[in-house]
This record gives C-alpha cells, structure tokens and sequence, in this order.
C-alpha cells in the first residue's frame, strides 16, 4: 500500500509504515523521509542536469560546457559544478598542458543516476512536442 503526498512539497511517495518501522535516509548531515527527495535534491539547481548529460556524452571542459548553455551565465555553471563536485557526482581536473584547463568527468555515482536519467528522458519524448529551431 502507498500513501500519496503532495508533489509541490516535494514530498512525493513512501510506503505506509508503521512510524516504528519508518525508514529514513541520510545524505551528508541531512536526513530524509523519502529516497526520491533524497535524489531530487542532490540535482537541485536548474542547470545540473543538462551539465551532466553533456559530460555523460563527452562534452568535459569547463569552457565547452559553457558553449553548450549559451543562455547560462559562467559563474551560474560554475556554481553548479562546485556543488555537484560537493556532492561527488562529478570530479574536477585541472589539466596541466598548456593552455591550462579544467575537465571534469563523472563519478559512479552519478553514472548510477543515468537509467533514471534516460527514463525520464524516454517519458519527455514521449509526451512532448518537438520544435525544431533553424541554425543561423
């Protein structure tokens, strides 16, 4: 049996439980009623998902990331990167050659997200509308 609770609080769903059997999580020095807020939180942050799915394929420097998200300030994508580097979804480089640069690349961690990742991906694509923009 499930209980349903409100999404808009972020508090999606948990199985009913006795309050002596109910589980809680932890993630850092926060606890957790339910895994799915446990997860929504670690990828808070209008960006990091998109930064993410870029390095997942092969988009890795700092600068390249930022031409993917033209829209988005450098210091909005390079707080995104310092909070997810925080929460070990991805690992910062500084490459040595020169010019000097800066890669990251994912942990397993945040490879472990990527089948919910592309199941939300699949449901987007699904239910959504394709626009096509023309290149200039």
């Amino acid at each position: 049996m499930r209980k349903q609770l409100l999404l808009g609080n972020l508090r999606l769903c948990r199985l009913a439980m006795p309050p002596a059997v109910a589980k809680r999580w932890s993630y850092g020095s926060k606890l957790y009623d339910c895994p799915i807020v446990l997860a929504l939180d670690r990828l808070k942050g209008r960006w990091k998902t998109n930064i993410l799915w870029y390095i997942w394929h092969g988009t890795n420097r700092f600068n390249a990331i930022c031409r993917e998200l033209p829209q988005v300030n450098r210091g909005v994508v390079a707080k995104q990167l310092r909070q997810m580097e925080r929460d070990r979804l991805v690992v910062r480089h500084v490459v040595g050659e020169r010019p000097l640069h800066v890669e990251y690349t994912l942990t397993d961690l945040s490879t472990a997200l990527f089948p919910a990742l592309e199941a939300l991906a699949n449901w987007g694509t699904a239910h959504g509308t394709v626009h096509v923009t023309p290149e200039t």
